[in-house]
């Protein structure tokens, strides 16, 4: 009975009902609906952008009113409602993650019809910011390739050079993400996803029998056993005294938002951001400025919860090894430890079949993606159970980075097996979802393992003169390279100048 509830249930049907190309009238009729659960309706215009205080869900709708406006003809009304946002996206100080969301489908939409009125400059200026959010945090989705579409077509228009790295670059990554999926572009109006959703029930069930506990033993002290059977066949809601008490004895923090850290401020928390963005630029200033805040934020996390005990030791370990203060070794020792705090790791497989807290996702990823081949053939059988928990679109996009991950290590434990098909089956599974993401989409990493596919099939290490004699399958590598520069993913540009030092006994300058 929340308002809030109720506007995102309107937002999602307003979104089923755009793909189901329903009649405008009904669409807005569902939008207005939603906007009307919190806003008087007499006030309803688009100075209330301007003048109201509003919250995400309310700017989710207004968004999505307006390009039904403009869909409809209404295009005047609606260019007054996008000038809105984009001038409270600019002033406002909200969260990075929510002007990624909203800001560049608002400027997109809004440098379109500036395009068309010949006011270049203008609809530049929108791009260019717009792009450059989305590159933030390495978003490169579906919207991120029609900006950089945009941006050529407005540079032809207005006479301004375009160089042809830049157009080769963007009808690239166009290619690749519309290559399996024809409706790619229907893909690209922001959503609103609640990562963190998973039926409490079934991560009791789960972790219970992962421990090999009874239920009498873990309902001891917290309700009756029979209570416990009805919630773990989902015959009952969890009351939170009940669920506090059964995820602590399973040593999992009973807190809804388990991931980064736990103080009293959210201005911590964006410390916590720019701390993990500092780590990822590989560059030794970058690296003790991160560890600086990683001190100081450890000062403000209490121990009393699992989720700063992992972030303790998770950061710890990451970010020593980056400083390369301790060894690859070592660091994946140490992550293979702090998983078995929460999951008893000598149960292997059976452990990874079901729902992952944020640091069990992180520690896996970071191991995964860059082990040796003896722990790759110990990941195999455990990454291969996460992706079964995946079938349904429904949990892949609720977890869009976790599914993305998982797909991607199971690419890269295959090549190291060998098996070229498999792992070109699911390279093509990893590609097909890209265009319904909004975040973790890697396309460095995609693209780097496409290379490395071709590579292995091809046998290149084999040859004398690879880089002459195969050139198309180093087109993919210099297309990886091409990203990592222009999205600035130090990690991954190090991966690869790293791989062409010890493979290649070249400079990854070669592929510019």
């Amino acid at each position: 009975n929340a308002p809030l509830h109720r506007q995102f249930l309107y937002l999602m049907k307003a979104e089923l009902l755009r793909r189901q190309k329903a009649p405008f009238s009904k669409q807005k009729e569902i939008i207005l609906s939603g906007l009307f659960e919190t806003i008087d309706r007499h006030e309803f215009s688009s100075k209330i952008v301007e003048h109201n205080r509003l919250h995400l869900m309310e700017l989710f709708l207004i968004e999505r009113y307006a390009a039904v406006l403009e869909e409809e003809g209404d295009k005047q009304s609606a260019v007054l409602w996008y000038k809105g946002l984009i001038k409270r996206f600019e002033h406002e100080r909200r969260d990075i993650a929510d002007r990624q969301k909203l800001y560049p489908f608002a400027a997109y939409r809004l440098a379109n019809y500036y395009f068309e009125q010949m006011q270049f400059d203008e609809a530049l200026a929108l791009v260019h910011k717009a792009r450059k959010l989305l590159e933030y945090s390495l978003i490169s989705n579906t919207l991120f390739v029609m900006l950089g579409q945009l941006e050529i077509d407005i540079k032809k228009k207005a006479g301004y050079f375009i160089s042809e790295k830049e157009q080769t670059y963007i009808c690239c990554l166009g290619e690749v993400v519309g290559q399996h999926n024809e409706k790619w572009r229907e893909n690209y109006y922001p959503m609103y996803l609640e990562s963190y959703l998973c039926c409490v029930n079934d991560l009791i069930r789960e972790r219970r029998i992962v421990r090999g506990i009874k239920r009498e033993e873990l309902a001891d002290g917290v309700c009756d056993a029979r209570t416990l059977e009805r919630i773990e066949k989902g015959q009952a809601r969890v009351q939170k005294r009940v669920k506090q008490g059964l995820l602590k004895k399973l040593g999992l923090s009973e807190l809804k938002y388990d991931g980064g850290i736990v103080t009293n401020t959210y201005d911590d928390y964006k410390q916590y951001e720019k701390m993990a963005n500092l780590c990822a630029q590989y560059e030794k200033e970058s690296l003790d400025e991160a560890w600086l805040i990683y001190q100081e934020l450890l000062q403000k996390a209490s121990p009393q919860y699992l989720t700063n005990q992992q972030f303790r030791e998770y950061w710890e370990v990451v970010l020593k090894f980056r400083k390369k203060e301790i060894s690859q070794k070592e660091r994946n020792r140490r992550l293979w430890a702090m998983l078995d705090w929460t999951l008893p790791i000598k149960r292997e497989n059976k452990v990874f079949s079901g729902w992952l807290t944020a640091y069990e996702k992180m520690a896996i990823g970071e191991i995964a993606w860059d082990c040796e081949e003896d722990e790759m053939k110990k990941l195999m059988p455990l990454l291969k159970e996460q992706y079964k928990r995946y079938k349904g679109m429904a949990e892949q996009v609720i977890e869009t980075g976790t599914y993305g991950q998982v797909v991607c290590c199971l690419i890269r434990g295959y090549l190291k097996q060998g098996n070229f098909q498999r792992a070109e089956k699911y390279f093509k599974l990893r590609l097909a979802q890209t265009c319904f993401e909004d975040r973790g989409m890697w396309w460095s990493r995609l693209l780097f393992l496409r290379f490395q596919i071709e590579e292995k099939k091809r046998g290149l290490w084999e040859k004398e003169n690879p880089l002459e004699s195969d050139a198309d399958a180093f087109q993919w590598a210099k297309m990886a390279w091409a990203v990592t520069k222009s999205t600035h993913e130090k990690v991954i540009c190090h991966f690869i100048e790293t791989y062409f030092q010890r493979h290649y006994f070249i400079s990854a300058e070669y592929l510019d």
